[in-house]
C-alpha cells in the first residue's frame, strides 16, 4: 500500500541544524532523509509505490548540488538497480523531475548507492516536496515490490549563480543556441522555479535549441545544458554533453562561452514594461532619439543573483 512517510527537514546554516532553522540563501543546505522502509514496486503513481513527503521551512534559495545516498536490497530477482529511481514533485506539480539514482545494472542482496548531480534546485517557504520511489521497468508486477529501500538521504547544497543579460522590454522572446559546438538543450524559468519551456533539438538537422516564449514582467533563469539535461518545475540536472554555447536572444548573441558536461551554463534577465516616451522627446535631436531605440528590447544592464 502507497505510503507518504513524513520525515523531517534540517536547513544547515555552518556548523548550526534545526528543523525550524532560518536559512540564509547563500549558505543554506536542505537534507532529507529517513531510515524507514521505502518500496519501490511500479511505476510512477502506482498504488504499492513509498514516498517522502516533506514541506520545507527555510528562505527562498536555489541550491545547485544534490548528493544522494540509501541502500536497496533486492526483492525480486534479476532486477535492475538503475531502474530504481525517484520522481521529485513540488506542490503537486505535473511537471516533476526523475531522478535516476544509479547506473548499475543486475544486483542481488542489497547495495548501497551514492550519485552526485548538479543542478538548479528551488525552495520557497512552505513548499512540499514528495519524493516517490519508482520503478522505471516494473519487472515484478505493479502490486509486488521490485526492490526496497532504506537509509535514503537527499541533500541540497551549493547556491544558484547566474550571470545577468539585462533588462529586457516586456513581449514575445526568441532564445535559442544556434551555432554552439554541442547537443544543447535550454530551459527558462520564473524566480521561484516554475519551469515555462524546453527544448532540446529546433528541427531535426540539428542538436541545437530554441524556445519561442512571452513573458512577462520578472525575473527569468535561462539554463543551457547538455544533451540528457532533465527540467521540471523546481528541479532540474544538467546533461552529460559540454562544449562551446552561443546564447542568442531575437538574432543577437548575448552571452558566449565554456561549459563543462553535467553543468548548467546559467543566465538571468529581468522583464518590464515600458512607458510610453513623454512628448517631450520629440525635442529631442533625432540622432538622440534613434541611439535611444537602437536596442528595443534591452533597456539596462544591473548585476542580479539567484
Amino acid at each position: 500500500m502507497n505510503r507518504e512517510i513524513v520525515v523531517a527537514i534540517y536547513v544547515v546554516v555552518g556548523l548550526i541544524s534545526s528543523l525550524l532553522a532560518s536559512a540564509s540563501p547563500v549558505q543554506a543546505q536542505l537534507t532529507v532523509s529517513s531510515a524507514e522502509d521505502i518500496t519501490s514496486a511500479g511505476g510512477i503513481g502506482s498504488s504499492e509505490n513509498d514516498s517522502l513527503f516533506v514541506t520545507y521551512t527555510g528562505n527562498s534559495a536555489v541550491f545547485t548540488t544534490l548528493d544522494f545516498m540509501g541502500n536497496l536490497t533486492e526483492e525480486f530477482a534479476g532486477t535492475f538497480a538503475s531502474e530504481a529511481d525517484f520522481d521529485i514533485t513540488v506542490n503537486g506539480s505535473s511537471n516533476s523531475l526523475d531522478f535516476d539514482s544509479s547506473t548499475q545494472g543486475d544486483f542481488s542482496n542489497t547495495i548501497n548507492v551514492t550519485r552526485t548531480v548538479s543542478g538548479f534546485f528551488w525552495a520557497n517557504p512552505g513548499d512540499q516536496f514528495r519524493f516517490e520511489a519508482f520503478e522505471s521497468f516494473d519487472d515484478n508486477g505493479a502490486d509486488d515490490a521490485d526492490a526496497t529501500w532504506n537509509d535514503v538521504s537527499f541533500s541540497f547544497s551549493g547556491t544558484g549563480g547566474s550571470s545577468s543579460l539585462g533588462t529586457f522590454q516586456l513581449g514575445q522572446f526568441t532564445i535559442d543556441t544556434l551555432g554552439s559546438g554541442y547537443d544543447t538543450e535550454i530551459a527558462i524559468y520564473t524566480s521561484d522555479g516554475q519551469l515555462i519551456d524546453t527544448n532540446d533539438d529546433v528541427r531535426s538537422n540539428t542538436t541545437q535549441s530554441e524556445i519561442v516564449v512571452d513573458l512577462v514582467d520578472g525575473d527569468y533563469t535561462i539554463l543551457v545544458g547538455g544533451f540528457n539535461s532533465i527540467f521540471g518545475d523546481q528541479a532540474s540536472i544538467a546533461g552529460n554533453a559540454g562544449g562551446d554555447y552561443v546564447l542568442s536572444i531575437d538574432g543577437s548573441v548575448v552571452a558566449s562561452g565554456s561549459a563543462s558536461a553535467n553543468q548548467f551554463a546559467a543566465f538571468g534577465l529581468s522583464v518590464t514594461s515600458v512607458p510610453e516616451p513623454s512628448t517631450s522627446l520629440a525635442l529631442l535631436p533625432i540622432l538622440m532619439v534613434r541611439f535611444s531605440n537602437f536596442r528595443r528590447r534591452r533597456l539596462v544592464s544591473v548585476p542580479m543573483s539567484f
